[in-house]
């Protein structure tokens, strides 16, 4: 059963509002207050799901109080009762910790809808978390097991997305926000991931393209965990960033970046779990498979493009971490193209 916190100073309010979520048989109201600091105090002693929280909360502006909460408990779903005029003030204020802004009184319909939205969507991820094998490897630290599993996940998400953005985008949110947030990152962390990843209809329209969208967004996520525990680090990435399609190697990285080899190689398997080496193969081999897929390129013209000086070492290095050759690879992008 799911529990609900009401944080508000109406009290006729709160009894009618507790009167009807105690209708729906997979919710339950924890209890009701009327102060900021009584809301702080509920969610640290009950497992709280959902919070309506009233715009005029005492000891506290809600759309602070909204990013308070959410950083100290990110799985909890706050929803902002208030007035028609605020409404708009808040809205336009814009907050991601907050689900929605609703406004008083508090229509059956819409109370009904979030209800039943919220249940449906932990019945699904309790049962279907594409996401949490890469969880799994960005919190083991291992880069290798993450590109190992792009494929079969990325299959997985066309299955069930169905080309359906919001319920993709639901699931996405729902995990990656929230292990985003037990790892200490700010919210604004998540923001600049579906900025510069959006999710576009071209995403869904096959596994491959799914594929190249995950290693994308995981990837940066990867960089920001280790560059937190190692800032020097971010210079190393940039270098990266901005020479992956020249033949660099680690001892072009180390001069540029003026870091001793040996160290960054240290932090660097620490954080990732393989050699800079290794990662620089892997970074190339997944721009290598969008210029198949997206731009039907030569093997001879990839090669070149990311640095490889034959296109027969490109094509040995490729098979080693795709475990199947460029040809065979092409062959799916064309299946997956025409389904």
């Amino acid at each position: 059963m799911y529990k609900v916190l009401i944080a508000n100073n109406d009290i006729l309010m709160c009894e009618a509002l507790s009167i009807k979520i105690s209708k729906n048989h997979n919710f339950e109201v924890a209890n009701v207050v009327n102060t900021y600091e009584d809301t702080l105090e509920e969610c640290r002693k009950n497992s709280i799901d959902i919070l309506f929280l009233d715009s005029h909360i005492s000891g506290i502006n809600c759309i602070e109080a909204s990013q308070f909460i959410t950083q100290l408990f990110p799985n909890i779903s706050i929803y902002v009762i208030s007035s028609f005029n605020t409404k708009n003030l808040l809205k336009d204020k814009g907050n991601n910790s907050i689900q929605d802004i609703l406004e008083k009184p508090l229509n059956d319909v819409v109370l009904y809808n979030i209800l039943n939205s919220f249940s449906d969507k932990k019945q699904v991820l309790s049962y279907f978390n594409p996401f949490e094998e890469l969880i799994k490897s960005l919190e083991d630290k291992n880069y290798s097991n993450f590109y190992i599993n792009t494929n079969q996940i990325s299959d997985k998400i066309y299955k069930y997305s169905k080309k359906n953005i919001s319920k993709l985008n639901n699931l996405f949110k729902t995990n990656v926000q929230n292990i985003l947030l037990d790892q200490g990152f700010d919210i604004n962390i998540f923001n600049h991931i579906e900025t510069q990843f959006p999710l576009t209809s071209n995403i869904l329209q096959n596994s491959k393209s799914i594929e190249i969208w995950i290693f994308k967004v995981f990837d940066f996520i990867f960089k920001q965990n280790s560059i937190k525990r190692y800032p020097i680090l971010k210079n190393v990435f940039t270098y990266i960033d901005e020479h992956i399609h020249e033949e660099i190697n680690l001892s072009s990285i180390v001069k540029y970046c003026n870091i001793s080899q040996g160290y960054l190689s240290r932090i660097f398997r620490e954080q990732f779990g393989i050699s800079v080496t290794e990662y620089l193969h892997m970074k190339k081999i997944h721009l290598a498979k969008t210029y198949f897929y997206f731009n039907k390129d030569s093997i001879v013209n990839v090669a070149f493009k990311l640095g490889y000086n034959e296109s027969s070492y490109f094509s040995k290095v490729f098979k080693k971490y795709e475990n199947m050759t460029v040809k065979e690879y092409k062959n799916l992008c064309m299946d997956n193209t025409s389904t």
